[in-house]
């Protein structure tokens, strides 16, 4: 966990032309996760560009201003803040600085079609977006296939053209196989969904669950 949090917390961490992957368990955690990691890379100057399929644009919004705010994320949920209220904290520094940065995407584009997006924000700020994706299975390519491991092998190798040729991180949320959701099972490369293409183009691999560790194995806990 130290190495997934070192990794991710500090912006020096992720390097530019890299394509990372974050598995995980059915959980909001990884979400949670991501939306803080493109938080503190906003927070360095650097822009975000966060496609997220899972939680709108508002819940994203939510999640910082709970983090960076004095109410907590259920405040949000049952709308009982007033309206100035959520002005005097999106006008935190922090928050001024991240909504700068940060772009969240929750309509679903072709990744063929990310370069015009990528490209405007080149234009806007001089620099390449680091790309946040939750998650991968959602994604969809201009070229159609009905085969799901030949559409996650296209999506893969279309994400790492994205990461070398703007020389960006690429860091995507992933599925694992549900016989690694139950307690008890070992966590490897061969839980992830479409392994064969993701542990190959892969520059890191990393799975975000509960576990213990047992004869130098790590198993899911109860």
């Amino acid at each position: 966990m130290w190495v997934i949090l070192y990794l991710f917390e500090h912006t020096g961490g992720l390097l530019g032309g890299r394509f990372y992957i974050l598995g995980g368990i059915p959980s909001s955690s990884k979400t949670a996760l991501i939306n803080n990691v493109a938080d503190n890379i906003c927070l360095g100057n650097q822009p975000v560009l966060f496609f997220s399929f899972d939680d709108g644009r508002e819940e994203i919004r939510h999640r910082t201003f709970a983090r960076f705010g004095s109410h907590d994320i259920e405040t949000y949920n049952i709308r009982t803040l007033k309206m100035k209220d959520i002005e005097v904290i999106s006008n935190l520094p922090a928050l001024t600085q991240i909504k700068s940065c940060k772009y969240v995407v929750e309509q679903n584009i072709p990744v063929d079609n990310w370069k015009y997006y990528i490209d405007q924000i080149i234009a806007k700020t001089g620099k390449s977006p680091v790309i946040l994706i939750d998650y991968l299975r959602k994604l969809q390519a201009n070229k159609k296939t009905s085969d799901e491991r030949l559409r996650v092998d296209m999506l893969t190798y279309k994400l790492v053209e994205i990461a070398k040729g703007y020389n960006t991180p690429v860091v995507v949320i992933s599925e694992l196989q549900r016989d690694s959701y139950r307690a008890g099972q070992r966590l490897s490369m061969a839980s992830f969904k479409g392994s064969g293409s993701l542990e190959y183009e892969a520059s890191w691999l990393g799975i975000l669950a509960a576990v213990e560790e047992k004869d130098g194995e790590f198993i899911i806990i109860q």
